[in-house]
């Protein structure tokens, strides 16, 4: 508002009365006119003794005539007093007014113009700006709370602060009171992106515009007058920043811009609050401009927000704001508010999936040594809301996944119209173009030209590609919020577009030659401290999501962590904790295979895992589970309790409880077989149960191979099964043997089997159809294996494992084809100069049945208690495989093999007969038995590339696949985790 349209609108009234007053003051100041008396006859005037001046009445004093004489001195003296009373009236009580005072004042009936300074210190009072601020103030606090940046922002949840080096749990207006009484005032908000910097520079301008809690029982201002915030969040592109502040500053009636000289009072009386935001993320051509006008410009309430503290644009004096992560144990006091603002105060049932929740994403940010910012909290906690809280969710587990379920989540159906709506997928690769765009000339967060955008997401686009990257730029503006495209383009989230670059960076590195791609990337990073510093969020944000992207090139992980300064010991370590306790949130889980994989997980921990005791020791306890889940809970629990003595105890209590299921009693003992000489009385405890016929039988038959393991029992222990409860045991004397030494600490035990006659493959309608017809065989002896090779026998002979479950040397080999097996008997005939190799189909069948006819050489049945296979239903193929045969029980599912010898033999002294691996036999696969010999020898086929046979099943196959007769095949050259072998010695007199 200038100068020269003061006449034009000054207010009627106002202008009437000054006039009004001006005049009176001119007359009042005026001396009356002197009286000439008409002269008398012969009487003579001298006019020149009475031009210029009057006479004084004869008789007056000097008093009544020093006006008369002094009369400009008067007039001019009335006239400033009458200004001075009227300018003192309109300033208190229509100080408004004021502001309508012209550029330039003549006081009238003096020779004084009022100099420029005086004038505008009369005409820019604190009441006047007070006054012009009070008439803006309800529409700047609609426009300013409108604005993206700051409704994004709308909820507001105090968090711990550092304010000049001292920590405060809530920063308050009374705290900042002092800082904004002196001049200049200035706030420097340094941290991270994402740490809450435009938070609360919102929160204290709200605070400025006299928006304060009304929950506050004493709520106090932020200072004694309001202030209207001004927020410069983009690149100036040349702009001078006074323009910039005064483009967002209310106009005058008539539209125009207001004036520079009431510009410069509102910044010098700290009644426009400047906050500039981004500052270090700004270029370089900007942050010099802000500096250098910030030093001619008088702007004495500013709030800079930076990632660094060295970016303060040069201020002398300012009070330091640093916003602090959320450590895990305070996430709660984060979420448990923010919920209830959202109106999401009862989302979660109980306390329990509260702070279940609050313990998924503090494990999620210490997988990466790092605290969660405000941002990443409100981003995680959004989308516990949308899935109706933790037990529906399959929430990210890593922040690369956090900020594209943070996409989706803006692009959910409930908030895009359906006939506007875009892919999922194609919005998060938009979004990681543009950000990429906005990144890649510094890896600071910053605007990028249109142009260079739309070219970024019109590439590989058809036809009129710049119309389509047009639409979809102007998407992600609007309805998702996502980017900001005036004056130029950015991410309105500085840590998502860190997240979407390194997402972008990642992807690109990781197809071909990932080694050179990421050399070069590494190649553009400057070994300037400060510059690294600066770049320290996207640095982050590649190393995360290389980390989600593995497998990586050998060195790339290391190198990220060194520029991102991160130990790598610790981030391991980190990792695991993060593992365990997403374990740990997942035994809570409804369905018993997820429950199931958490425990395997678990154990796989180790002593790792031990946080999660309380938790599986609670999944045991619990009768209402599975038995074959608590039997798992229990196997985790020998793997991770360091406690020997508790867990001995624990063990013996499951023990002696007779009413609980026999499964977990059955691994009770299994357990106090592995920690041994720990458990006091341990052979008396193992006899009682045995000697008991009135227990139930698996438990029985597992206490008896017990005392054989400890050495008490010198029979073997063979079990007929017939149902859960019903086995029969018998007592019978050990086989022949003679043991092969491998090496120093290895062996290999061969059993003598007697030859003898028995009937070969299935009854009618028993089995599959290869495995009729049923026909005799005459089997002469032979030594076979007592059990499937294992890994530390194979390697002692072949020198080398292949092996894909490496549990321990007592494991049988697997993933070896046929050939291999073949190889291993010829190298063990050269270093025994005996002659070794694989049985052929039918010693193998005669071998597995030990004189028995039932499927099973345990009888009718099979338990997970004496063999290794998949106790529980498979959907193969959408073909329903049952978990049991015959009368027996449903089981476990290991899912991987286990040592050998560990389960009852059968009747020769042979172990894992069923299940564990596929054994590799010598014959061919022929579809049915019409025609196979009727002896030892194997069933050769003249074309030798026909598939050889495999026997006994596997810890992968169900309990049908696993019978005493059933069959398999494959090609000689293929090799899986199920397939493994034993060997027979043929030289049988030899071995005697």
């Amino acid at each position: 508002m200038g100068y020269r349209h003061w006449s034009l609108t000054f207010p009627p009234a106002c202008l009437g009365a000054v006039l009004w007053l001006a005049a009176q003051a001119s007359v009042l100041a005026r001396p009356p006119a002197p009286i000439i008396p008409s002269p008398s006859p012969g009487t003579s005037v001298t006019l020149s003794q009475n031009q210029g001046q009057a006479s004084p009445a004869p008789g007056a004093s000097p008093l009544q005539t020093w006006p008369q004489q002094h009369s400009a001195f008067v007039n001019g003296a009335l006239t400033v007093v009458i200004l001075v009373l009227a300018y003192g009236g309109v300033l208190l009580v229509k100080p408004r007014w004021l502001l309508w005072l012209p550029g330039k004042l003549k006081i009238p009936n003096t020779p004084i113009d009022l100099p420029i300074g005086l004038l505008l210190w009369l005409k820019y009072q604190p009441r006047v700006l007070d006054a012009w601020v009070a008439d803006h103030l309800l529409a700047v606090r609609k426009d300013f709370c409108k604005k993206g940046t700051v409704k994004d922002r709308s909820i507001h949840i105090p968090i711990q602060i550092q304010l000049d080096g001292q920590l405060v749990d809530e920063l308050t207006p009374a705290l900042l009171r002092p800082g904004f009484s002196r001049s200049p005032a200035t706030l420097l908000l340094v941290g991270e992106g994402g740490v809450g910097k435009t938070s609360f520079a919102c929160q204290i301008a709200r605070w400025g515009l006299g928006l304060v809690d009304t929950n506050d029982p004493s709520p106090q201002a932020l200072c004694k007058q309001a202030m209207l915030p001004v927020l410069i969040e983009q690149e100036l592109d040349n702009t001078p920043l006074r323009i910039a502040i005064r483009d967002q500053l209310p106009r005058n009636p008539d539209g125009t811009f207001i004036a520079d000289d009431l510009l410069d009072a509102l910044l010098r009386q700290r009644r426009v609050l400047v906050i500039l935001d981004h500052v270090s993320e700004m270029s370089d051509g900007t942050y010099n401009q802000m500096k250098q006008a910030l030093e001619a410009t008088p702007i004495n309430a500013l709030i800079i927000t930076s990632r660094l503290k060295e970016k303060n644009l040069g201020r002398p004096s300012y009070d330091l704001l640093q916003p602090q992560k959320i450590e895990g144990g305070k996430l709660s006091r984060f979420i448990e508010p923010y919920l209830e603002a959202q109106g999401q105060k009862d989302l979660f049932e109980d306390d329990t999936e509260f702070y279940r929740t609050c313990t998924r994403l503090s494990s999620m940010m210490a997988a990466t040594l790092q605290s969660a910012t405000a941002l990443l909290v409100r981003m995680y906690v959004d989308q516990v809301i949308e899935a109706g809280g933790l037990k529906t969710a399959q929430l990210p587990d890593n922040i690369p996944a956090l900020m594209l379920s943070y996409l989706r989540w803006l692009n959910r159906p409930e908030q895009v119209d359906a006939s506007q709506r875009h892919d999922n997928d194609q919005v998060q690769q938009d979004a990681k173009r543009v950000a990429w765009e906005c990144l890649k000339h510094t890896y600071r967060p910053t605007d990028a030209k249109r142009p260079d955008v739309l070219a970024a997401l019109g590439a590989t686009e058809p036809g009129s590609a710049t119309e389509a990257a047009k639409a979809r730029l102007t998407y992600l503006e609007k309805p998702l919020g996502l980017v900001q495209q005036e004056p130029a383009v950015k991410i309105v989230l500085d840590p998502v577009a860190e997240y979407l670059a390194a997402l972008h960076v990642t992807e690109f590195c990781q197809q071909a030659e990932p080694t050179e791609r990421w050399q070069q990337f590494f190649e553009t990073l400057t070994a300037d401290d400060e510059t690294l510093a600066a770049m320290r969020g996207f640095l982050l944000a590649v190393r995360n999501c290389a980390e989600a992207e593995r497998p990586l090139p050998e060195p790339v992980l290391p190198c990220l962590n060194e520029v991102a300064a991160l130990d790598s010991d610790a981030l391991e370590q980190a990792r695991r904790r993060q593992r365990v306790n997403k374990l740990i949130d997942e035994l809570y889980d409804s369905e018993d295979k997820y429950l199931e994989q958490a425990i395997h997980n678990l154990r796989d921990e180790g002593h790792y895992a031990q946080r999660a005791i309380p938790d599986l020791l609670k999944l045991l306890s619990s009768p209402q589970r599975e038995p074959t889940l608590r039997t798992e809970a229990l196997t985790a629990l020998m793997q991770i309790q360091p406690d020997q003595t508790a867990l001995g105890q624990l063990l013996q209590d499951l023990l002696a409880n007779r009413g609980d299921a026999s499964e977990v009693r059955v691994a009770a003992i299994k357990g106090l077989l592995q920690i041994g000489d720990r458990v006091d009385g341990l052979v008396p405890l193992l006899q009682g149960y045995f000697d008991d016929t009135s227990d139930v039988g698996t438990v029985r038959v597992q206490a008896g191979e017990g005392l054989r393991k400890l050495g008490v029992l010198q029979q073997l222990l063979v079990v007929q099964v017939f149902d859960l409860y019903t086995h029969q045991i018998q007592l019978v004397e050990p086989p022949k043997t003679h043991i092969l030494k491998l090496s120093e600490d290895v062996e290999l035990t061969l059993v003598y089997i007697p030859g003898g006659q028995f009937l070969m493959g299935s009854p009618e309608g028993e089995g599959y159809s290869d495995e009729y017809p049923q026909h005799e065989v005459t089997i002469e002896e032979f030594w076979l294996g007592q059990c499937p090779v294992t890994q530390s026998q194979y390697e002692a002979v072949v020198g080398s494992n292949p092996a894909t479950f490496r549990l321990g040397g007592n494991h049988p080999v697997e993933t070896v084809n046929w050939h291999a097996a073949v190889a291993f008997c010829q190298r063990l005939s050269e270093l025994t100069e005996l002659e070794f190799r694989l049985p052929s189909e039918a010693e193998w069948e005669y071998a597995c049945r030990a004189g028995t006819t039932t499927p099973f050489h345990f009888g009718p049945t099979i338990t997970t208690d004496l063999a290794n296979y998949r106790g529980t239903d498979w959907d193969y193929g959408g073909q329903i495989l049952s978990g049991s045969y015959g009368p027996g029980p449903k089981g476990i599912f290991r899912e991987q093999t286990t040592p050998v010898g560990q389960f009852p033999p059968n009747a020769f002294g042979l172990y894992d007969m069923h299940g564990n691996v596929w054994e590799w036999c010598a014959d061919h696969y022929h579809d049915n038995y019409e025609g196979a010999p009727n002896n030892n020898a194997p069933w050769l086929s003249s074309d030798k590339r026909n598939d050889r046979l495999l026997r006994g099943g596997s810890w992968s196959n169900p309990p049908q696949n696993c019978r005493s007769f059933v069959r398999n095949y494959d090609s000689p050259d293929y090799r899986n985790n199920y397939f493994g072998f034993r060997v027979v010695g043929s030289a049988a007199r030899a071995l005697l």
